[in-house]
């Protein structure tokens, strides 16, 4: 409140537009949430999307699927063709993920060459094997580098499922990592008795 030059009372009023400000701080937010490569979840805001739905499943009976994808042989992938390759790789299979699962499943970003996927079952509920064979199938489409040249990947996959496998987000990551971990050390024990039938009959 101020007074004009006769002393009579005046209100003065500042209005500030904040759309945006508003703005700039949901971007930010967003961006903060995102890995920066692949733009899926990272770590810390898959976990907190993930909690959050765990959360009202206790209420509704819902059940989830949660995948560990970890890329098989993406090391030699760096070695042989250069991190810009492998960074495609990522990227390329981040847009393909993306494309296939809806809106309230999430997909995290994990490590460096690991995804992690949480599914919301469907009306007919969840079917493990199928969803890890469509997500193979969608892994070990070619991808093309620079120079038109095409590689293909493999992945190792391990699930767990809420509630049947845990309540807690934690023990459901670490039941998960086990399988992939099983399923992981199998794909090189069939690999080696290949290679070593090959070289019985060479």
């Amino acid at each position: 409140m101020i007074d004009d030059a006769n002393d009579i009372p005046m209100l003065e009023v500042i209005i500030q537009d904040v759309s945006e400000r508003r703005n700039r701080e949901h971007t930010f937010k967003i961006q903060a949430e995102l890995d920066p490569l692949t733009g899926l979840y990272n770590r810390r805001a898959g976990k907190e999307k993930i909690q959050y739905q765990l959360d009202a499943a206790e209420h509704s009976g819902t059940e989830y699927a949660l995948l560990m994808i970890d890329l098989n042989n993406f090391k030699p992938i760096n070695d042989l063709h250069g991190h810009k390759a492998g960074d495609l790789v990522l990227t390329t299979l981040a847009d393909r993920f993306t494309q296939h699962v809806r809106s309230d499943d999430i997909v995290i970003r994990w490590g460096g060459d690991e995804i992690l996927m949480f599914i919301k079952q469907k009306n007919h509920g969840l079917d493990i094997p199928n969803i890890t064979q469509k997500l193979i199938d969608i892994i070990q489409e070619p991808i093309t580098l620079e120079g038109e040249k095409t590689i293909m990947v493999g992945a190792s996959i391990g699930h767990a499922v809420y509630p049947l496998n845990g309540l807690d987000l934690d023990l459901l990551i670490q039941r998960a990592d086990e399988v992939m971990y099983q399923v992981k050390s199998q794909i090189k024990a069939d690999n080696q008795k290949s290679t070593d039938s090959n070289e019985l009959k060479a």
